[in-house]
Formats: C-alpha cells, sequence, structure tokens
C-alpha cells in the first residue's frame, strides 16, 4: 500500500469513527411515538389463547384489519417541506442540520418514487407473519377453513389481503378462500368516505377549532428553526415542524433509520404525536362533539354480526381496510382503550393512544366458540395481538349472545344519535 493509499484507508477511518462518534450522541425515539405509523410490535402478542384447555374449540372466525406498514401516503406530504428547504437556501439560513434533513428527504422521496403509498417491505412481512399467526392461534379451523375475504380498492389495501392470506391458502390444500376488492365495499370499509354527514364532520365539523387551538398551544416552531431558520411566522414554523414529524414518523415503516434527537427532543416530538392523537380522537373516535364516526360505523359491524349469525358453510369472513376504518369500529364495539372520556382534552394522550388502536397492520380477530355438547356460543376477541375482555366483567370468553345483544345496543344508540345530530 503506496502513502496516499494509507492515508485515504486513515480518513475514511477517521470520518468513520467521527460519524459513528456522532451517532452516540443521539438517542432513538420511541416507537409509540411515531403514532398510527408505528410498525406492528409482535413482542407484544399473546401466544395462548383463552380456550386452550377447555372443552370449547373454535367455530367461527370474523377478522377486521388494516393495512400494514407503507410509504408515505403521497408527494404531497413533503411538498411544503421542499419549499422551506428551497426558500432557506435561498436564504442562506439552511443549517448544517437542515442540510442532513434535506438528504434524509432526497432518500425518503427517492424510495417512494412510483410507490407512493404502496405497501412496503415491512408491511408485506408483517402480513405475512399476520397470516401464520393466525394459522398458530386456530391450527385445526386454518387447516379446513372455507373463507370470504372484501378489500377497499386501495392498493395497499388490496396487496394487504394477499400477502395476510397467502400462508393461510398454503397452510392446507382444504382451505378455500375468496377474495373481492373494490367500490362496492367502500360503505363497508371506507364509511368515512362515503356517509355524508360524517364526511362533512371531517370536512368542517367542530373540531377543527379545537384542534388548531391545541395546536398552536402545543407545537413548539423550534425544531423548524433549527432547520431553515426563520422563514416565516410561528404558525408557518409550527406547521413546518409537524411536517417534519410526519416524515420522521413513517421511517421505521420503510425500513430506515429509525428518527433520533438529531431532528427533534424527545418531547418536541412527543408534542407532535398529542396534537396528532388528538386529531384522530375527535374525527375517528367516540366523543362529546359528533356522533358520526360511531355511526358511520354501524353498516360494518352490522355486516360483522350478520356473518357471525349466518347458518351457511362460511367458517371464516375478513374485511379489510384502514386505520380510519379499524378506530371508529372499535369505538363502536366499545372495546377496552379503544373510548375515553376525558375532563380535559390536554389530557387525552393518557386515556386514549392512537399506536395501541391502529398500528400499521391493526387488526381485530372475533372468534366464536362452541364445546361438542352445547349449543350456548362463547365468544373471543383479540385486538392488536391481546386477547381482551370485550363485555365488562365478563372475562375472556364471554357468552356471544351477551356481546352480541351489547354490540346491537351500540348501534341502536349510535344510529339514533347520528340521525338526530
Amino acid at each position: 500500500m503506496n502513502r496516499l493509499s494509507r492515508w485515504l484507508c486513515a480518513c475514511a477511518m477517521l470520518v468513520g469513527l467521527s460519524t459513528a462518534l456522532s451517532a452516540l450522541a443521539f438517542e432513538t425515539l420511541p416507537k409509540e411515538l411515531d403514532g398510527t405509523m408505528m410498525p406492528y410490535d409482535f413482542s407484544l402478542t399473546d401466544s395462548v389463547t383463552p380456550w386452550s384447555g377447555s372443552r370449547l374449540h373454535p367455530v367461527k372466525l370474523l377478522y377486521v384489519a388494516r393495512h400494514g406498514a407503507r410509504y408515505l401516503s403521497s408527494e404531497k406530504k413533503v411538498d411544503d417541506l421542499l419549499k422551506a428547504i428551497r426558500q432557506a437556501k435561498e436564504q442562506e439560513s439552511l443549517t448544517q442540520t437542515g442540510m442532513e434533513f434535506a438528504k434524509l428527504l432526497d432518500t425518503v422521496c427517492s424510495i417512494s418514487k412510483n410507490r407512493w403509498g404502496a405497501l412496503s417491505m415491512v408491511g408485506e412481512e408483517e402480513e405475512q407473519r399476520l397470516g401464520q399467526e393466525l394459522c398458530r392461534q386456530l391450527p385445526e379451523m386454518s387447516k379446513k377453513m372455507n373463507g370470504i375475504a372484501v378489500s377497499s380498492y386501495v392498493p395497499r389495501v388490496v396487496r394487504t389481503m394477499w400477502d395476510f392470506l397467502y400462508p393461510v391458502a398454503a397452510n392446507s390444500k382444504y382451505n378455500s378462500l375468496t377474495t373481492s376488492e373494490g367500490q362496492k365495499y367502500s360503505p363497508l370499509v371506507r364509511f368515512f368516505e362515503t356517509d355524508s354527514l360524517y364526511a362533512a364532520y371531517i370536512a368542517d365539523g367542530d373540531w377543527k377549532p379545537i384542534y388548531k387551538e391545541h395546536e398552536r398551544k402545543t407545537i413548539s416552531p423550534e425544531p423548524a428553526r433549527r432547520l431553515f431558520g426563520t422563514i416565516g411566522d410561528d404558525n408557518r414554523m409550527r406547521k413546518l415542524t409537524l411536517d417534519i414529524y410526519g416524515v420522521l414518523q413513517g421511517l421505521r415503516a420503510v425500513s430506515l433509520p429509525a428518527p433520533d434527537t438529531r431532528w427533534m427532543t424527545e418531547e418536541e416530538y412527543r408534542q407532535c404525536w398529542e396534537v396528532n392523537n388528538l386529531q384522530k380522537y375527535l374525527v375517528r373516535s367516540q366523543n362529546s362533539l359528533s356522533p358520526q364516526a360511531m355511526s358511520a360505523a354501524a353498516s360494518l359491524l352490522r355486516n360483522i354480526i350478520e356473518g357471525a349469525e349466518k347458518a351457511d358453510s362460511i367458517n371464516a369472513r375478513f374485511w379489510f381496510g384502514h386505520a380510519e376504518t379499524i378506530m371508529p369500529l372499535v369505538a363502536l364495539m366499545d372495546l377496552p382503550g379503544c373510548t375515553a372520556s376525558p375532563k380535559d382534552l390536554n389530557d387525552i394522550g393518557s386515556e386514549w393512544k392512537d399506536y395501541e388502536i391502529s398500528p400499521l397492520g391493526a387488526n381485530v380477530m372475533i372468534v366464536l366458540l362452541k364445546s361438542q355438547d352445547d349449543t350456548d356460543l362463547r365468544v373471543a376477541v383479540r385486538l392488536n395481538g391481546r386477547w381482551i375482555s370485550p363485555v365488562p366483567g365478563g372475562g375472556l370468553i364471554p357468552r356471544w349472545k351477551t356481546l352480541r345483544d351489547l354490540w346491537e345496543q351500540r348501534l341502536t344508540e349510535a344510529v339514533r344519535r347520528g340521525s338526530l345530530s
């Protein structure tokens, strides 16, 4: 090795060491604060079924799911950030950290090109793993499954359905699975668009001024200033801070390095999550402002109940949709942790957490059970891998009739309130 080669090698080692030492100065931000862009956490799932060791066995499966991990939904998500970078360069106010963020944004845009909103490799692996997990949870049923699955027309949801069901189909030659997708299923899985009253509330409901005031009080403009300098008033800088968060929260979903404190402090990142979490609570869950989310989800819950009660040869039914499908549905079902009535909306994050309700790959699994000598159906409900008690005080395997009657009451009340508002 000549002197020049040794020098270049030494330089490379110094640069590598410098980069490594620099990285050590930053801490990875908590994955939970990615909110609904947090990939599915398989480490939290229950491995044992609540009927294990009993005389009960599964007879029907009803499964509702959100799509898996995805790329950023559209180029519009980064438009304002690209404009801010150009403006900061023109004003010579783009900081060193801002230059690093510009490179990160280039990477995000590059890997998202022609894939905006598509299921990522993380999402594909999530869904295949979820399908395999279903087979482990229901070993006998998954060997003789006669199932029907429907999906939103959105490609990432269709791909989710296929990736999830592939391991199920491959599990046994006796399985029969029929899939279908399209806009005809929108009243079930995209009711947030087809229900006109709910769509109007989303577009211009009473939640907006409450959310805007909370955003003004909560979000710091400093993260944007540290990147771009001052290229606008506080309102614009707060908006850019939320745009930065929108990019960072999706990094894990596409296998990029997790966001760290180079971009925001943990408290600043938490503030962004809190604001996002509040917006989803006000728009997608049960709250005091509007009953429309619950009323709109009624069509899907009715379809689930009808599927459970139907006397036919179908023993498994699947619905694949979005976060906006899951959150109103589980609130209407009144599942633990999926509804909240905070005295102060500033405290909503301690009672209602979007990442627990609808992470990427979120799912609700309802299993009807019976014993050989008993016609009284029991039911078990699993939310994002954890078996829960769907009836207050009813344990993990209450009577199906009890849960069905509870849901029927919730349906009647939701539709009544929705029509009166």
